[in-house]
């Protein structure tokens, strides 16, 4: 029987909108692995959001709104120095400087291929593009920031699939095929294209939501039991051992992670098969019990800065955890929009932007806000 592409809902796909980010949502879109069910129940007709143990604090982050740019472009990743769109046809990028919005370099997909992911990660961008038409394997590219130099990904000893990939920590992480068939993944340093194996699934098994963080790589492993797949959380520690179940999630629930420091996680999970969408969001730290924190989105959970940062699952504002601070909420639209939607996180190195969504349909408009200060560091708050 073959396997056929997931769904991977995110909060564009919640709300009827079409938005990519930069960490994470385009990675549960495994052209060839099991089915995962989804529905197609408005987030409207949801569940009774779950009780967190606490309520989260709201924190002034003071993130700075991007604007002055053309119309029609759709923002990817953005800094307090770059700001990165593509082309509403996702043939090119372009990267400028947020403040005068003057043009540093573009990159231009090859013919036939269409842009999937766009990572900014100072001083690298990451573009992955991929055929429509046939199943080939994607073309990866890391361009210098600096210097506009481009040196394309050849996946090393294993062919890259399209659908799954992350960067973080100077690591392009990616899927790609094992000897037999079977899906794996792999990481390329950035700096000097090095690849090295990560591990992979068994047979009749797929990998999605794969999330870097400084203490490891975490992705969901997922079979193709029906009506309902079957996923489980797996950490690869960073030093490239062998991955490990993360302790904590209920079986089979799980539809993403974080790895967190001394062997503890962050994850989501899915209490109702049939919607995928909406998850219960937990923590464990070290060896502790599980604590549930929120609601929230499936496909936002990030880590970026020193924190684990997720949006509630009506979509209006965005938390963040840390073991310093406990559950704080972080963002929501400064404007306070009476229809609006936030993206997932997209984390850039040293700093995490968002998307605002507001309005109906036929007339949304999009708000890009970042800076350094988004993190909400205590170093930059003193």
């Amino acid at each position: 029987m073959p396997l056929s592409r997931p769904t991977a809902l995110t909060i564009a796909s919640v709300l009827g909108l079409l938005m990519a980010s930069g960490c994470s949502t385009s990675e549960g879109e495994n052209a060839e692995s099991p089915e995962i069910t989804a529905s197609s129940s408005p987030a409207a007709n949801s569940p009774s959001p779950a009780e967190p143990a606490t309520l989260p604090k709201v924190q002034n982050l003071g993130c700075q709104e991007v604007t002055g740019l053309p119309p029609g472009e759709q923002i990817k990743a953005a800094t307090a120095d770059y700001v990165v769109t593509t082309s509403l046809k996702d043939t090119r990028v372009v990267v400028r400087d947020t403040e005068s919005k003057r043009t540093l370099l573009t990159y231009d997909a090859p013919a036939r291929l269409r842009l999937q992911d766009v990572y900014l990660r100072p001083p690298s961008l990451v573009v992955t593009s991929y055929d429509e038409v046939e199943d080939a394997a994607p073309e990866m590219v890391v361009i210098d920031l600096d210097t506009g130099d481009e040196r394309v990904v050849t996946g090393g000893a294993r062919k890259p699939w399209t659908g799954v990939s992350s960067v973080g920590e100077d690591y392009l992480t990616y899927g790609s095929h094992g000897l037999d068939g079977g899906y794996c993944l792999t990481k390329v340093d950035l700096s000097t294209l090095q690849t090295q194996d990560v591990g992979c699934v068994p047979p009749r098994n797929g990998i999605h939501q794969v999330r870097q963080s400084p203490f490891g790589l975490a992705y969901t492993r997922f079979d193709d039991t029906r009506p309902a797949s079957c996923g489980s959380a797996r950490v690869a520690e960073v030093s490239g051992r062998d991955a490990v179940d993360v302790a904590g999630p209920a079986p089979c629930n799980v539809w993403e992670s974080v790895a967190l420091a001394d062997g503890g996680a962050a994850w989501g999970e899915v209490p109702k098969a049939r919607q995928i969408e909406l998850a219960n969001y937990y923590v464990r730290q070290g060896a502790g019990e599980p604590e549930l924190l929120a609601d929230g989105l499936t496909g936002s959970l990030t880590w970026c800065g020193d924190s684990v940062w997720f949006v509630q699952s009506y979509g209006r504002r965005m938390l963040r955890w840390s073991s310093e601070t406990g559950l704080e909420e972080a963002f929501r639209d400064p404007k306070n929009h009476e229809v609006s939607a936030l993206s997932s996180p997209i984390c850039s190195g040293d700093s995490l932007a968002v998307l605002v969504l507001s309005g109906v349909a036929g007339s949304r408009t999009r708000q890009s806000f970042t800076s350094p200060s988004c993190l909400g560091r205590r170093a930059k708050q003193q």
